[in-house]
């Protein structure tokens, strides 16, 4: 994160520690801006992404569930649910690159990240990651260096790869738009 960055955070959060209705005037407004559409490559590489998606093998602690969605505009939401039965929802912007071997994601604008991750120094991060998407098998590693393998690490600090299914589309009570 560079430095006007880090200054614009902390403007931020003066201004709402002194105006509790700034964050949320200034979240709205932002809703209230359309996303730009990816551009061709970006919408060919997230094209075999798009859909519903369970995990099946999480490679993160203290998570006993989780469900990721992919949309079109290459948005995602993904909805965890800790041992607990608390549910955390990460939101934000997608960038890919199929053109890499292993192919790349990253994780931007992680709306509720600070939440999930109170525990991280910088949880306003953004999260690089790899990819692979075999038929309705996705896996995702992700953290805020990007890691260097799909594979499992020998170090037990490193982030480990979430194994997601595809969920059919009758599965999903709320498809991605696009997806009716």
């Amino acid at each position: 994160m560079n430095i006007r960055a880090k200054v614009l955070i902390m403007i931020a959060t003066v201004v709402a520690a002194a105006n509790p209705f700034a964050s949320v005037q200034a979240q709205t407004q932002a809703e209230a801006r359309p996303l730009p559409q990816p551009s061709p490559d970006q919408a060919a590489a997230l094209k075999p992404l798009i859909g519903v998606w369970t995990a099946e093998k999480l490679g993160v602690t203290q998570t006993s569930a989780a469900k990721l969605t992919i949309r079109e505009d290459a948005t995602y939401q993904m909805e965890m649910t800790l041992d607990t039965k608390e549910v955390i929802v990460v939101e934000g912007r997608l960038r890919l690159n199929d053109q890499v071997q292993p192919k790349t994601i990253d994780l931007i604008d992680n709306q509720g990240y600070a939440q999930a991750n109170p525990q991280e120094k910088s949880p306003l991060d953004n999260r690089q990651g790899l990819y692979a998407v075999e038929g309705d098998t996705l896996t995702i590693v992700a953290d805020a260096r990007r890691p260097t393998s799909l594979d499992p690490p020998t170090e037990p600090s490193r982030p480990r790869p979430i194994t997601f299914r595809r969920l059919p589309r009758n599965a999903n009570p709320n498809p991605p738009p696009g997806e009716d």
